[in-house]
């Protein structure tokens, strides 16, 4: 059996209905302990002090508390402070807990990794700042150690980085971070973003708007979270853009509706779809390789030639078949792939949806270049990494051209990359830290077939890949006419359940994404046809 890690990025909306599973949950049974840790940083020593951040805290610790939340307050913490805190509340922790973890203050990213700021925060360069600060990842682990099945990260700390013109303190804004089986990390903005400390106001911008949320009574977990990004979007002039990762499977609510249950979303009842005027889909699968280094894949070309047959279905996909080119094995060099991009770059307007599927490897570990992976095409060259540079197509390249020549609004990226088989080369990789700056425009989402940790599975029964088999199942059995939320929420649930039921294996999509506005649907028929 072929092992997958693939990354799956699907630009369109946000999550927006309720999962089959944990009817319980969706019926307002949830009798789980509930426990946040919430932490406001206002008042800095050495850096700029902020407005809103205690604020923020009390007002999420009251919202909490009404939601039934064990709330841990502290407030302008050092870093030993913030440490004693982290420790309380992980000591509060048992198996099965919800449990829930709010920053506001200021945060960096630095060489990838996200830092929470203490008060007493004070350092000249990149190597004092990671010895004087809080790693974000130092939580999603100690959550993941104490069995928490749901644990939600919010990081309202995106404010402005003084350190950002220094050498190897990063860009503006976090860096993206998956978390294992469970876990749903929030940001209040995008990658190379920052976020509003809106000073006129009683809180932040995004800390503003998910209280809001919150205190809806019926919206779900990813709900709440794609109304608190439309909101920030739309009052920032879409200057802000938050979004999510996320790998949480069940269904959760602050604050249930216990007299009925909430309806289920449907092409009729949700968010108007977004006018559509063309449909362009470019379709890549490679399952050899001229190098003989590069392992072959089984089901890479099958899996792209049965996308294709479902997009340009007509009463599926209903993508003429003129404005859909497959590139498979031999025929998908470095040179066409790059020409095929740019004839979408050329042709797809403003109000088109583009579908992009790529099915191939990623880059070795070994081999990869400042820690971004690469996608190779056919003809790839792994003699050195100068020569996987030249061949090779990284994921930078794919996010600087959807972000700075694709005019299309709307885009569906699927990259599927894999490491079967990998023996002489080591394992086979690929990572969203560099393509998830797609999320800086306002409908893109990412998703991922597995989480970091996973591997994405082939099967033989299906001759396909489990991701790529459900997500044309759901197609399927739609028409074509089912929102992007609602697909993610469809191939989430089979893959998980089939991998572990065939396999023994865990294998969870995860989902990123920012804010999107109105409804997408595949199966839409453009108004030019």
């Amino acid at each position: 059996m072929n092992h997958k890690i693939t990354i799956l990025l699907s630009l369109f909306l946000f999550f927006s209905c309720l999962s089959r599973q944990n009817v319980a949950c969706a019926q307002g049974h949830d009798t789980r302990k509930r426990l946040a840790l919430v932490i406001g940083n206002n008042t800095y020593t050495h850096l700029e002090t902020l407005a809103n951040p205690v604020n923020d805290a009390r007002a999420m610790r009251d919202s909490l508390t009404d939601s039934g939340f064990q709330v841990l307050l502290r407030l302008n913490l050092d870093r030993e402070k913030m440490e004693e805190a982290i420790a309380e509340f992980m000591e509060k922790i048992a198996q099965g807990d919800v449990a829930l973890f709010y920053y506001s203050g200021h945060g960096m990213e630095i060489a990838g990794e996200n830092y929470l700021l203490p008060v007493d925060f004070d350092a000249k360069n990149s190597t004092e700042a990671k010895y004087h600060s809080l790693p974000a990842n130092q939580i999603l682990d100690a959550l993941a150690d104490k069995g928490a099945t749901l644990k939600i990260l919010i990081l309202d700390a995106c404010r402005n980085n003084p350190f950002i013109s220094a050498k190897g303190f990063g860009r503006a804004g976090l860096a993206t971070m998956s978390g294992p089986r469970g876990t749903l990390i929030a940001y209040a903005a995008a990658p190379g973003e920052t976020a509003s400390d809106n000073p006129r106001a009683a809180n932040s911008l995004y800390t503003e708007q998910l209280l809001r949320a919150i205190r809806q009574p019926g919206l779900s977990l990813e709900q709440v979270f794609k109304d608190t990004a439309i909101g920030v979007v739309e009052a920032s002039d879409e200057r802000q853009s938050p979004f999510i990762s996320t790998s949480v499977i069940e269904i959760f609510y602050f604050r249930p509706v216990r007299s009925q249950q909430r309806p289920e979303t449907t092409a009729e009842t949700a968010a108007p779809v977004m006018p559509l005027r063309e449909k362009w889909a470019l379709v890549v699968g490679i399952g050899r390789f001229t190098n003989s280094r590069v392992p072959p894949l089984r089901y890479a070309s099958k899996d792209a030639m049965d996308f294709a047959e479902v997009l340009t279905d007509p009463q599926i996909g209903k993508f003429p078949s003129a404005h859909v080119r497959v590139l498979l094995d031999s025929r998908a060099t470095f040179n066409e792939l790059r020409r095929q991009l740019n004839w979408l770059a050329r042709t797809a307007g403003p109000d088109d949806l583009v579908v992009i599927y790529l099915a191939s490897h990623g880059s070795p570990r070994s081999m990869d270049l400042a820690a971004e992976s690469y996608f190779l095409p056919t003809d790839v060259d792994l003699s050195d990494q100068d020569s996987l540079y030249a061949t090779g197509i990284s994921m930078s390249e794919f996010s600087n051209f959807v972000r700075s020549r694709l005019k299309a609004q709307r885009l569906m990226l699927l990259v599927d990359t894999s490491h079967a088989g990998a023996i002489t080369l080591g394992q086979f990789v690929s990572t969203v830290n560099e393509t998830v700056t797609l999320l800086r425009e306002r409908t893109r989402v990412v998703i991922t077939s597995c989480n970091t940790e996973e591997n994405s599975y082939e099967s033989e029964k299906f001759q396909n890949g489990y991701f790529i088999h459900f997500l044309i199942e759901a197609l399927r059995k739609t028409r074509g006419m089912i929102s992007a939320a609602d697909l993610y929420n469809s191939v989430r649930t089979s893959v998980s359940e089939s991998v572990m039921k065939d396999l023994h294996a865990r294998q969870t999509p995860i989902l990123s994404m920012s804010g999107l506005v109105g409804q997408v649907f595949l199966g839409q028929q453009g108004s030019s046809h």
